[in-house]
């Protein structure tokens, strides 16, 4: 509704220039109608009575309030309150004047809505009459004369759109307030209605009982006091049983109210042992991340060390490759000479055989000369004894002769072979020895220096073999002694696991002797409220019982006090106090139990702090296990780089989204913008032809007229005609001129925004180019972020695949969301532009035509100042988007420039 009285008079203010200013003189004004009145008729009044009596309905007001019946006895006078005609009871004045209020408030909102319905229909009659007029051929006023009617016209709208708004708050504080007031009278009216039935009935008593002792009838008195003492015997029993349901439910909640504050003491003091916790864990934390700190710091200490050994080894080998090559170079050509050498002792022994076989033969031929000299000597020596048998062995005496004189002749032919091999081993081949000897020398010498280079490098080898050897070594035992310690950290993890366990079902039973105790308390509390009930029984019947007792001592039956001895029984008593005594008990033991097992969570809440601490001090004791270490800050930093790369997906899909729905405005307003000039432009097309036609029609019968007559010139009420016609053909011009003028600037307001338009297009698809290239950026984040999940995955032994899956599957939704955007961001690149060249051209100016009012370039300045502010935010937003650099993260090795289809 007010959305309708907001446009209408916007529409009505148009249409109203649309009109002369005769007839909008002459024609009434849709917004100086009397607000008082209303439409005649006899619904009016009907309405009203209908909605009053069902909003008095609604509100629980009705016309005749129903009252508690009297009760049938029979010392009451039967006789009811007389009514009044309209339905209302004499008694409820308040309920009487509340409802007049009511009414008259609804009687108002009627009227209100009544003008407002009134309104809506001199709206809708101005629209028609301005339709009609404008079909008549009534043109625009000049909107210089108009303007402070306008003006007016808008401010008597508003003024009106929130005169409506304002009535309709009104409306609803006021039903409101009747409701509540309605609510206040109809409780107020039932509290007037007990309390006159009660004294109604006391009336009715002390009548009939006044009427009794006037009649002298006192036995008719005594039934009217001994009904009377029922009545109130009854009643005081039903408040009784009121009293005790509502202290039996004060009881309950009580109980539950204790019960619920245990419950809350419980959870405070779970959550400060939370919060303890969680301070302790953040202590641990940040020693963690100063010990993370120091050891980084010795991982890069130990880095950098490494890399000096590194290239240290790197230019020992070098020199080592060096050395062997040389010495590969000189262990060929000892070889080679190894082999000349060989030769050339081969050829020695030889002659060196050769010699000692030819020193042995001549030493045989001297001993065999030694030995015939010898032979020659006995030979002579025995020739005297021989004398005689000389004559027989001079034939063998001449022949050992001859082969002595063989023999001289083989040791001479010896004696200078030996002479000859003695110059040749003094020789030539004394040369040969010693030439060998020089080089055996030289050789030994040279081999010398790189025998002790090649010493000294195997040396360094040994060195470092034997440190790697201790390293390997002390590695292992570093490594066994992690394995150690963890074991016993997983051995305290499963007894804290099971203490905590422990704790659970030690607090699952503490819940279940709280909520025992609870319906333990529940139990007593309603005993005790059966024993209060049978209390206020017996109190009741010790009270009829008095009465009793006084009524049979009034009639003289019996005395008053025979029946004071009655007392209450003892075995009664006896057995309520044993059910006190077994409650009490009961309770005892259960505060025990409760008692007990709070002991038991504080022993369990002991050890499972002291495991705790275990467990804190093992965490800070320092890793003497290098590659664990180092393990653990690579899985720090992944997960560091994880957090970031995630914020920094976070932050570009806001900024993306922020850009998209800055475009997607910006692209609404400006087709919002161009269907609205559309439909001016056509409208006045239409508008330009009617005139055209009316002008054609209006020329075309005063040529008739004068072709009839057969004069050439017109008469004098043609004459006025043809005055009339060209000074609204001068208007016509004019006011076509002033369009085209109009249409002129809109044309180069229109090239502005598309100039704007191309230029915010150029921003759009430069944003997606950064866009892409954020994608090849994030590729290449998601394959580090893949390599640093294995890499973690390694360094924590697979055990955190769970926590890898959820920051992966994270990745991948937020690729999915980033690609989502890029499409739309093309499909909003890709929307056509409404095109402006299809526009026929006037037949007074060459210019397109555009018909567009003044009122329209005011619209259309409205809307160019939008789009002005809708580009500056789009450039803010620009200048402060953050460079891609500051979502980097450490500058990769290599560059991608492909984007994402």
């Amino acid at each position: 509704m007010a959305k309708s009285s907001k446009r209408s008079p916007q529409n009505a203010a148009v249409n109203q220039r649309a009109v002369s200013p005769d007839q909008r003189a002459r024609s009434p004004n849709a917004f100086s109608s009397n607000r008082a009145a209303s439409p005649p008729g006899e619904n009016y009044g009907q309405s009203l009575g209908m909605a009053g009596a069902a909003a008095m309905n609604m509100n629980g007001v009705n016309g005749t309030v129903g009252r508690a019946a009297s009760p049938q006895g029979t010392y009451y006078a039967q006789s009811t309150p007389s009514a009044a005609p309209n339905g209302y009871t004499h008694g409820g004045t308040k309920g009487g004047s509340t409802g007049n209020v009511a009414g008259d408030l609804l009687r108002e909102l009627r009227d209100k809505d009544v003008e407002v319905e009134a309104m809506k229909k001199k709206e809708a009659w101005m629209k028609a009459a301005l339709a009609k007029a404008t079909r008549s051929g009534f043109v625009y006023a000049d909107p210089d004369e108009l303007g402070p009617n306008a003006e007016d016209d808008d401010i008597d709208g508003r003024k009106i759109s929130e005169m409506v708004i304002n009535l309709k708050h009104l409306k609803a504080k006021l039903q409101a307030s009747v409701v509540e007031q309605a609510k206040q009278a109809s409780d107020r009216i039932s509290e007037a209605e007990k309390m006159r039935s009660s004294a109604m009935q006391e009336a009715a008593y002390y009548r009939a009982k006044l009427a009794a002792l006037e009649a002298s009838s006192l036995p008719e008195a005594s039934r009217l006091d001994r009904d009377r003492i029922v009545e109130l015997e009854r009643q005081l029993t039903m408040a009784n049983e009121f009293r005790g349901e509502q202290e039996r439910k004060f009881q309950e909640l009580s109980e539950s109210v204790a019960l619920q504050t245990a419950l809350f003491e419980q959870a405070e003091a779970r959550a400060e042992e939370a919060s303890k916790r969680a301070d302790m864990l953040t202590e641990a934390h940040d020693r963690s991340a100063q010990q993370q700190s120091s050891l980084r710091e010795r991982h890069s200490a130990m880095e950098a060390t490494i890399r000096d050994q590194s290239d240290k080894i790197l230019t020992q080998a070098s020199t080592i490759e060096q050395i062997e090559a040389d010495n590969m170079k000189l262990q060929a050509q000892f070889d080679e000479l190894s082999h000349t050498r060989d030769q050339h002792v081969r050829a020695l022994e030889q002659a060196r055989s050769a010699l000692q076989t030819a020193s042995g033969r001549a030493e045989e031929v001297d001993t065999k000369y030694q030995r015939a000299q010898e032979q020659i000597g006995q030979l002579e020596g025995d020739i005297a004894e021989l004398r005689g048998e000389l004559e027989q062995r001079n034939g063998e005496v001449d022949n050992a002769r001859a082969r002595i004189v063989e023999l001289e002749d083989a040791w001479a032919k010896s004696r200078e072979e030996a002479d000859n091999f003695r110059a040749l081993t003094t020789g030539s081949l004394g040369e040969l020895l010693d030439t060998h000897r020089d080089l055996k020398s030289d050789e030994d010498r040279a081999a010398r220096g790189h025998a002790e280079k090649v010493h000294a490098m195997e040396g360094e080898i040994t060195r470092i073999r034997d440190m790697l050897k201790d390293t390997s070594r002390r590695a292992d035992d570093l490594q066994s002694e992690l394995s150690r310690e963890r074991q016993k950290i997983r051995d305290l993890e499963l007894d804290s696991l099971a203490l905590r366990s422990q704790m659970v079902g030690l607090r699952a039973q503490l819940s279940s002797s709280l909520a025992e105790s609870g319906r333990l308390r529940k139990e007593l509390a309603v005993k005790e409220v059966e024993l209060r009930d049978r209390t206020h029984e017996q109190s009741s019947l010790g009270v009829r019982l008095d009465m009793l007792r006084n009524y049979l001592a009034e009639q003289g039956i019996v005395e008053g006090q025979d029946l004071k001895s009655g007392r209450v029984s003892p075995t009664r008593i006896a057995e309520l106090e044993d059910q006190i005594t077994e409650t009490t008990r009961l309770q005892q033991r259960t505060e025990r139990d409760l008692q007990k097992v709070l002991q038991q969570k504080r022993d369990a809440e002991a050890r499972v702090e002291s495991l705790t601490s275990e467990v804190v001090q093992l965490q800070n004791s320092p890793q003497p296990n290098g590659v664990d270490v180092n393990a653990e800050t690579r899985a720090h930093e992944a997960e560091k780089k994880l957090e970031e790369t995630e914020s920094t997906y976070k932050a570009r899909l806001a900024q993306l989204e922020d850009d998209y729905q800055l475009a997607v405005h910006y692209v609404k307003g400006t087709e919002k913008m161009m269907r609205k000039m559309k439909d001016e432009l056509t409208k006045q097309k239409t508008l330009n032809q009617n005139l055209q036609s009316e002008l054609e029609g209006r020329s075309d019968p005063g040529s008739r007229i004068r072709a009839l007559n057969g004069r050439g010139t017109p008469s004098s009420e043609s004459s006025d005609a043809h005055e009339v016609l060209r000074n609204q053909l001068i208007d016509a011009q004019r006011q076509v001129q002033r369009l085209n003028g109009d249409n002129r600037e809109l044309r180069l307001r229109i090239d502005t925004l598309e100039r704007d338009l191309e230029h915010m297009r150029d921003n759009v698809i430069a944003s997606q180019r950064e866009s892409d290239e954020r994608l090849s950026r994030i590729e290449e984040l998601e394959q580090d972020v893949e390599r640093l999940q294995n890499s973690l995955v390694i360094a924590r032994g697979g055990h955190d695949e769970t926590l890898l899956e959820q920051l992966s599957n994270e990745n991948t939704s937020l690729k999915r969301e980033n690609e989502q955007l890029s499409h739309k961001i093309g499909l909003l690149l890709e929307v056509d532009q409404p095109s402006f060249g299809a526009r026929p051209i006037s037949g007074i100016s060459e210019r397109r035509v555009s018909t567009s009012s003044s009122e329209n370039a005011m619209a259309f300045e409205h809307l160019s100042s939008e789009l002005d502010d809708w580009q500056r935010q789009l450039a803010s937003s620009m200048s402060s988007r953050r460079p891609i650099a500051d979502f980097e993260s450490s500058p990769l090795g290599h560059n991608r420039n492909r984007s994402r289809p």
